[in-house]
């Protein structure tokens, strides 16, 4: 029997993952329908250029409830992290969002830690959107160096209208300069090119061609990076979504392609 929409709101908790002095954005949504140890995880990850506070884990409600209430042959759960925000010169007043990279991705790599400590975490899968997507990718190169966490590899990472390359971006659409710098400083200090380093997993590439905000340019990039790893027609799938950069989270393709490839995995 299919879990309604209503039944995930009833279990909705939003938690704070940081140890001490936590920021007011350290937080996560967690829909926890069992303690199943098989239990596969589905993590979203918000976009939003590293800054904008009106964009946060609540646009990824709509697409985890979807996915929960379809058909999936594991028990899941699902939760949607929040993390620390650059400065935006349209919200001064938010003396509290000073994060600069590699603030961001350090509070998610919090976050996946704290659902392995508290809810005994095992396997999960990463949805990023945007700036999100860049945060899903950052977490390969970080797990890696860190495997004092605990934390396994994800089991799939889905790059939704996602900057895998923030030179190219900027070489692509200079006005989007400001916010880069906003986030990771000077050029000299901005990070490499992302690729998948060792992974061998599932790594799904989707993009829109009605979105405003990007041209195909950075998936394209990335699905180069992506088969120098795995291959052609290797764990690489690339897909195409339709609405604008926002509106591709509230599609019914967006739900049935995490759909299908959640059901794929082994």
């Amino acid at each position: 029997m299919a879990r309604s929409e209503l039944d995930i709101e009833t279990v909705k908790s939003v938690e704070s993952y940081a140890s001490e002095f936590p920021h007011e954005l350290q937080t996560l949504d967690v829909y926890h329908i069992t303690r199943a140890p098989s239990a596969l995880w589905i993590i979203f990850l918000h976009g939003g250029a590293w800054r904008d506070p009106r964009v946060t884990s609540s646009v990824g409600k709509n697409l985890l409830a979807q996915v929960l209430n379809t058909s999936l042959p594991t028990p899941a759960n699902a939760a949607a992290i929040n993390y620390r925000l650059s400065p935006h010169p349209s919200f001064p007043e938010l003396t509290q969002n000073t994060a600069k990279h590699p603030d961001h991705a350090n509070d998610v790599l919090a976050g996946l830690d704290y659902l392995r400590v508290k809810y005994g975490m095992r396997q999960y899968v990463l949805i990023g959107h945007s700036a999100g997507a860049t945060l899903a990718f950052q977490m390969l190169s970080l797990l890696q160096k860190r495997r004092t966490t605990g934390l396994a590899l994800p089991k799939a990472i889905f790059g939704i209208e996602g900057i895998y390359d923030i030179a190219s971006l900027v070489k692509e659409y200079p006005g989007y300069r400001e916010f880069i710098e906003g986030a990771f400083g000077e050029e000299k200090d901005w990070p490499d090119a992302l690729s998948l380093g060792g992974y061998t997993g599932l790594a799904v590439l989707a993009h829109s061609d009605e979105d405003q905000l990007l041209s195909w340019r950075q998936t394209e990039e990335m699905k180069g990076r992506c088969e120098d790893t795995l291959g052609v027609g290797g764990g690489l799938r690339v897909v195409k979504l339709a609405g604008q950069h926002d509106e591709v989270l509230e599609t019914d393709r967006l739900v049935g392609m995490v759909e299908r490839y959640l059901k794929d995995l082994k």
